[in-house]
């Protein structure tokens, strides 16, 4: 744990390097310790050594656990091949459907990559069903409408965005 720990810091103040030997060091002493790898995708993603990143999380996909599939999204999302990143978050979401964090990628992956706004508010809608008070949803919600062109609507949710900012639920 103290290895996973440190290693979490070290990515926190960007020394990526000693990052990488923590994790690598939590993996000596426990082979199978599922965060460790998760860490090192991360880090090899963010290296840019998608080769590595997509090992790891293959290795950990028969894990099928909703954080593997969320970390196979990042990693396509890194790579700009949003069609598969929405898969991932898809499949994510169905194992979790109380995580919020998968229903905004897929909802941005529908807004900012694929353009395609009615895929948005379809997720987003149910995400603002799970999570009334997100301010995040409404915001992505105004941004689907916007691009739709109903600027009403859009008003509409970035006000609902504005007011449980004011009023979060849960930290921004």
């Amino acid at each position: 744990k103290r290895h996973i720990l440190s290693g979490r810091a070290y990515m926190g103040l960007e020394n990526i390097k000693k990052a990488e030997e923590e994790f690598k060091k939590a993996l000596k002493i426990e082979p199978e310790f599922y965060s460790a790898w998760i860490n090192l995708s991360r880090i090899y993603r963010e290296k840019g050594d998608y080769e590595q990143a997509e090992k790891i999380i293959n290795f950990l996909i028969k894990e099928n656990a909703p954080l593997v599939h969320s970390e196979k999204g990042y990693l396509y999302l890194a790579q700009n091949k949003p069609e598969h990143a929405m898969k991932e978050f898809e499949k994510a979401i169905s194992l979790s459907p109380q995580d919020i964090d998968n229903y905004l990628l897929l909802g941005m992956i529908y807004t900012d990559y694929l353009k395609i706004p009615p895929g948005a508010i379809i997720v987003l809608d149910k995400a603002r069903k799970l999570f009334p008070d997100s301010p995040e949803v409404y915001y992505l919600l105004g941004k689907a409408f916007l691009m739709l062109g109903s600027k009403r609507k859009a008003q509409e949710m970035f006000n609902l965005s504005l007011i449980h900012i004011s009023e979060p639920t849960r930290p921004l």
